[in-house]
């Protein structure tokens, strides 16, 4: 396939450098940095997660690059499980500036893996009709897919370059094989990778003056289905920067395909010194086999867009902001005994010694980069339970809870993110008017959302009760409230959840869930506790 060399025009950022003799303003940089990690949902492009959502306060034409590592969470032994791969779009600017397509890529992640330094590229127009420059990524896989199993670690960043308004093409050149060569030139089938090297986009840039650049590329690269399973890599593909016929620098992976998730994504760059005259920067790729020599594909939509970015003098670059993102997430665990960590091993384990489920939860969390503090008047735990705060409250009822909260203003104080709220097993072992537990659980969450507007509450259905198997009905009935209730609070326009706890844990006689006393979890319980909870953090802490 013959790919074109752009040629400079108005509505494209290969524009050359003005032959006027007006003195341009230097390159206008923004950094923004992501201090949290970002877990991400199952989706298919509806259901993306916001990386970068900024405005930048400046006109001109803008290229920006995203970097982040993510990893995959999904390795044998942990509650999530599978294969996934990731996939992001970015968008800079008015989206009417010449239909500019934004920049997309994605690459498959085996279970245990770990990507360094992905990136999402784009370019546009900011002016007065807008400023934002978004990068949105969402996680998919052929089969079962499970929230959060992809999480991006804290310290992505986004660096904005935006040049003179009026030195259209002064400072930065770009290239899109959606934009300049697909829809351009009327090329409507996708590049096919080969064993010898290919341009699959190019630019022209003419300089009056010897000038540095930074160029960098993005290619996301497919093959076609496979039965290749992740560990037996068989095929890479590279994609390099060329100057002028010659080649700078590569960037090689390898597909560890798995049920057909044949995807890699590669990220070459090159800095280069760019004496005055007329030079041709441009993209290649090739595949290293023959095996799937043309059949190996860049730019199979237009979610996977190759770009070229150069960046010229970027040394001289001001920068005009820098922004940190992100902030500290206030968990509160609410309820009884069993959110205190009651074991009955010893005086120090029934007053919660070894964490309960925060222990598990605690660590969950930190392992995967969120940050958070647990809140509470309460502490307990054990020294590796670093964040020991909670409200856990041995013996007490749902109405005791509900009193808790209104004369010591636990939450009202605390002004918690996510309140996690296991309670109602206490009404039970005390038979405490059982008929009415669902109205007292209304009431509390009504109590807990005029404390904490903001707050998201996580309503558990609550473990079982091996001890009393008389109550298993009555367990069931309440359990199905909790769902009811909550779907009132919702209707309410209320961020009100529930998770089924109760399924999570056996409700065998003896289980191996729970202590010798059949009523408090034991560790193996609690780590299953710990799971459940995750899996709903994972969807909120965003």
């Amino acid at each position: 396939m013959e790919v074109k060399t752009l040629s400079p025009k108005d509505d494209d950022l290969s524009q050359v450098p003005p032959t006027n003799n007006k003195t341009c303003n230097p390159l206008k940089k923004f950094i923004y940095t992501q201090t949290n990690a970002i877990p991400l949902q199952c989706s298919n492009g509806s259901n993306d997660v916001v990386l970068f959502d900024v405005q930048v306060p400046a006109n001109g034409r803008a290229f920006a690059r995203a970097t982040f590592n993510i990893f995959n969470f999904a390795s044998a032994g942990d509650p999530l499980l599978g294969v996934h791969s990731w996939a992001g779009f970015g968008s800079t600017g008015d989206t009417s500036f010449s239909q500019r397509i934004g920049g997309g890529a994605g690459q498959t992640i085996c279970p245990a893996q770990s990507l360094q330094s992905q990136q999402i590229l784009s370019y546009g127009m900011l002016n007065a009709n807008s400023k934002t420059v978004r990068m949105q990524v969402h996680q998919y896989t052929s089969l079962n897919c499970t929230h959060g199993s992809l999480i991006i670690q804290p310290g992505a960043q986004l660096e904005v370059w935006v040049e003179d308004p009026d030195c259209p093409g002064s400072s930065l050149i770009t290239a899109s094989y959606f934009r300049d060569v697909r829809s351009k030139f009327g090329v409507e089938t996708p590049f096919a990778l080969t064993t010898a090297a290919q341009d699959v986009v190019a630019a022209n840039i003419t300089t009056t003056e010897t000038k540095n650049a930074l160029v960098y590329g993005q290619m996301e690269a497919s093959l076609p289905t496979t039965t290749n399973r992740c560990g037996s890599q068989y095929e890479t593909a590279s994609s390099v920067i060329g100057f002028n016929g010659t080649y700078q620098s590569a960037s090689v992976g390898a597909w560890p395909a798995s049920g057909g998730e044949t995807h890699i994504a590669l990220y070459p760059a090159a800095s280069l010194n760019l004496p005055a005259g007329t030079h041709r920067i441009h993209l290649a790729a090739a595949v290293n086999q023959s095996v799937n020599s043309g059949q190996a594909k860049a730019g199979l939509d237009h979610s996977a867009d190759t770009i070229l970015g150069v960046i010229l003098n970027p040394s001289s670059a001001v920068v005009s902001g820098t922004t940190q993102l992100g902030r500290i997430h206030k968990i509160m665990a609410l309820g009884d005994s069993i959110t205190l960590g009651y074991e009955d091993t010893s005086e120090a384990t029934r007053l919660g010694a070894n964490g309960g489920y925060r222990y598990f939860l605690y660590h969950h969390l930190t392992n995967r980069g969120f940050k958070f503090n647990f809140v509470g008047s309460g502490s307990a735990g054990p020294s590796d339970l670093l964040q020991k705060s909670h409200e856990g409250h041995s013996g007490w009822k749902i109405s005791d809870i509900l009193a808790g909260v209104q004369q010591y203003g636990w939450v009202r104080t605390t002004q918690p993110d996510v309140i996690l709220l296991h309670i109602g097993t206490n009404d039970f072992f005390q038979n405490y008017d059982l008929q009415n537990t669902p109205g007292r659980l209304s009431s509390l969450l009504d109590q807990l959302h005029a404390d904490a507007p903001q707050a998201k509450i996580v309503v558990a259905k609550i473990v079982p009760m091996p001890v009393y198997q008389q109550y298993n009905a009555y367990v069931a009935d309440y359990n199905n409230s909790i769902g009811l209730v909550v779907a009132q609070k919702q209707a309410l326009g209320r961020a009100v959840y529930v998770v089924d706890m109760n399924s999570a844990l056996s409700n065998a006689v003896n289980s191996q869930d729970f202590c010798a006393d059949q009523a408090h979890p034991n560790t193996q319980g609690y780590a299953k506790m710990a799971n459940v909870w995750l899996a709903a953090l994972i969807q909120l802490l965003l």
